[in-house]
């Protein structure tokens, strides 16, 4: 569904429509009693709620259903411009784990509110999860197993205090609800579509790419970062309290992790952009070389975290695998391939001590060479050492990349202390 047939736009849209044609028309003919599920991801990148209303104009609601799994989208392209509310079989669905993404995000009251809509319309048969991995938002899935079945739509705020109070026991709880309460609008600030108005994906993984050093683009970099920066205080005291508990309990500990991890990758995107409005603003040469520092250092904070984890480790994975049934020998360099292309660059141990760590110490130390210099970034020679870094990478056999520090606390309070001392 979502690939192209044509490079032009009109050709492109009358070869699908022929196929939806030929496939609904089969289906009545050897499968008269089949539903035919239609999934919305072509319809919300490819298509204008005028071309989905005429789609759905020629679909037979007494066959068809619309599986919906962009429903909560930032873009004006959603369902509630394509003719489905109170008209046509349609299924309310909610994105998770959008390709690298795999820590805690969402517009949640976006989410929220268009679940509303749903639940009041008496065409929607559905409510789906739509994860593209398997440890992602613990909030999102325990969120969606509630509103399947209930009538109502509880405020965010109430259903992370019924999230607390059915996952953790006795004091632990109240102290979880106000850390998840403090911690919620931090996930909130990035989502798998926003139209623009936020960011998509993690800088950090990507900085060769994602941090360009723009001197033009300083607006978009402030826009981008005070959202985030806003909310340091909130960061700081979230790890410090997560530090404090005693985190033996195996889902605390997961969720710890969890909330530590993103709260890290959010102030690692906020410490490039940082450093990078200062570029574009011609800031003081040692502001902006001390602001590429800390922001190195928090992405060293979150390599640390990640190794004190068994969850985001490539080796310790491969070890499971191996435990359990017999592996090809060059299964480690497949789960390397597979770590490292752009579709799965995320929250893994191996990818940020060994890629993402040095790729930013890389780029970061062009920049003080072309600032100090009064020259512009040499990029080559910057993907010269981005090459370097990736041959390292694949040569280091996993069982030489496992990390020896497992203190969490330590490691949660030396990540508050870097976020400390940045300024925004």
């Amino acid at each position: 569904g979502e690939r192209l047939y044509s490079a032009d736009a009109e050709e492109n849209k009358r070869m699908k429509l022929y196929v939806y044609r030929m496939i609904a028309t089969r289906l009545k003919e050897r499968y008269p009693n089949a539903p035919l599920l239609i999934a919305s991801w072509d319809l919300w990148m490819r298509w204008s709620p005028e071309e989905i209303r005429s789609l759905i104009s020629e679909l037979d609601p007494a066959q068809s259903v619309i599986l919906d799994y962009t429903s909560d989208t930032k873009k004006d392209n959603n369902f509630t411009k394509w003719g489905v509310m109170g008209n046509f079989p349609w299924i309310f669905g909610i994105l998770s784990g959008y390709e690298p993404n795999s820590e805690i995000r969402g517009y949640y009251d976006l989410t929220n509110e268009r679940l509303s809509l749903a639940k009041s319309d008496d065409k929607c048969c559905g409510l789906v999860l739509w994860p593209e991995l398997s440890h992602g938002d613990p909030f999102i899935i325990e969120y969606t197993a509630h509103n399947a079945w209930e009538k109502e739509t509880p405020s965010i705020s109430e259903q992370i205090e019924r999230y607390c109070r059915d996952r953790y026991d006795g004091e632990i709880c109240a102290e979880m609800t106000d850390v998840w309460q403090r911690f919620i609008p931090i996930a909130k600030t990035m989502a798998w579509s926003t139209n623009g108005e936020a960011l998509e994906y993690d800088i950090f993984p990507f900085i060769l790419g994602r941090a360009r050093f723009d001197k033009s683009k300083a607006d978009e970099y402030a826009k981008l970062l005070y959202p985030i920066a806003e909310l340091k205080g909130d960061a700081i005291d979230v790890l410090c309290r997560l530090a404090r508990m005693d985190i033996s309990d195996t889902m605390l500990c997961r969720d710890a992790f969890d909330i530590a991890r993103t709260i890290l990758g959010r102030f690692a995107n906020a410490a490039i952009l940082n450093a990078q409005l200062l570029y574009a603003k011609s800031a003081d040469k040692q502001e902006l070389f001390d602001a590429m520092d800390r922001a190195y250092d928090v992405m060293d904070c979150l390599a640390e975290l990640l190794g004190a984890h068994s969850d985001y480790s490539l080796f310790d994975t491969l070890e499971h695998l191996r435990s359990v049934t017999d592996t090809n020998p060059d299964f480690e360099k497949t789960l390397k391939n597979n770590a490292e292309c752009m579709y799965c660059r995320g929250y893994v141990y191996e990818n940020a001590r060994y890629l993402y760590a040095p790729e930013a110490q890389a780029l970061f130390d062009e920049v003080k060479r072309a600032v100090s210099s009064g020259k512009e970034l040499d990029r080559d020679a910057v993907n010269e050492k981005a090459g370097q870094i990736k041959a390292r990478y694949f040569q280091t056999a996993l069982c030489d990349m496992t990390s020896q520090n497992k203190d969490f606390a330590k490691i949660a309070l030396d990540a508050a202390s870097v976020l400390k001392s940045i300024s925004f």
